[in-house]
């Protein structure tokens, strides 16, 4: 679903049930939603792109085709209209009123071609360069011509080899070619990488690999813009979608339902550290200092502070049966001397 709203722009999940009640869930291509479906009911309802609204502009249902666009006959059956309440529908809105989402490479489909385009003259000039060519002229016309590389006397063969010196006879001369390099070429490589990276909301050291220009201070700054942007996808968009699996989940369950069951937390991976000394030390100032709680600290390395307990409990209660001890103290000062 991630893979499909970066480049689709939007992703849609279909929630079923199975003969034996359990949840199945099924990836549908955006490509099946019928974008030709377009309609006003009298009601109040309307069909826009193949999403059905409600008089409130929300969306009511969504009304998909049964084949691929490529394949034969595909318009020759009717659209499947399903209910919104069992479909999801992800994309990032980038504008009011937005109901359909855009690939996140539109905006660097243009520079990547571009680049491509440059990377494919580069390779060629390269070729010609490489390419020496040498061109013996005539000076005062007084010598033998050449015709169709038919030559006399000694210029019958005047190929290159290492190591060779020829003499030429009186009158002729040898120039060779200089193709023209592409100046700043590099450069300008380079700041496409850069323009890229920026539409694609990426550290540019991370798309291009190149890290020779990259220190401490420089990579930490691009990571935490990054990590702070990863964060509004999964906050904003994938977690309010989880919600809606797992209260479906629970409403499935062989349980019996209770407000808490439909709580949940989602831990997301969390990103591996720059200097993991320096923020293992920062997050212990401010929770000694009450600015952070120890749930929202193992919140942010992608643990539930529940799970976490119960492990190290466990853990304490295995070593001491086994007699084992990995607690390390902390050496004490000496007392100076009088």
């Amino acid at each position: 679903m991630v893979d499909a709203l970066v480049t689709d722009g939007e992703a849609l999940l279909i929630m079923r049930t199975d003969e034996a009640g359990a949840l199945r869930l099924q990836h549908v291509p955006v490509e099946l939603l019928d974008e030709s479906l377009t309609m006003q009911f009298a009601d109040g309802r309307y069909v826009a792109a193949g999403i059905e609204f409600g008089p409130d502009d929300q969306p009511v249902a969504y009304h998909v085709r049964r084949h691929r666009l490529t394949d034969i006959f595909a318009t020759a059956e009717p659209s499947v209209r399903i209910d919104a309440t069992d479909c999801l529908h992800l994309f990032r809105r980038d504008g009011a009123g937005q109901h359909r989402g855009l690939s996140w490479y539109a905006s660097v489909v243009i520079p990547l071609n571009e680049l491509s385009q440059l990377h494919d003259a580069l390779l060629v000039s390269a070729k010609i360069q490489a390419m020496m060519c040498g061109f013996v002229r005539d000076v005062n016309g007084s010598g033998t011509a050449f015709a169709d590389g038919q030559v006399s006397g000694d210029l019958a063969d005047i190929s290159l080899e290492p190591g060779l010196m020829r003499v030429l006879p009186s009158g002729y001369d040898v120039t060779f070619s200089s193709p023209q390099q592409m100046e700043k070429s590099v450069d300008y490589a380079a700041h496409s990488i850069r323009m890229i990276a920026a539409g694609l909301s990426i550290p540019e050291f991370l798309l291009s690999g190149d890290m020779r220009s990259v220190n401490y201070s420089s990579a930490r700054t691009a990571l935490v813009q990054f990590r702070q942007y990863l964060e509004q996808i999964q906050f904003c968009i994938l977690a309010p979608a989880f919600d809606r699996i797992w209260a479906r989940w629970v409403a499935l369950a062989d349980v019996e339902l209770t407000p808490d069951h439909f709580k949940v937390e989602w831990y997301f991976p969390r990103p591996p550290w720059v200097d993991p000394q320096k923020d293992a030390t920062a997050t212990v100032e401010m929770m000694n200092a009450g600015l952070m709680s120890r749930r929202q600290a193992v919140a942010s390395l992608g643990f539930s502070i529940e799970t976490l307990d119960r492990e190290i409990a466990a853990d304490r209660q295995r070593e001491a049966a086994l007699g084992l001890s990995f607690a390390t103290a902390t050496p004490k000062k000496e007392a100076a001397n009088g």
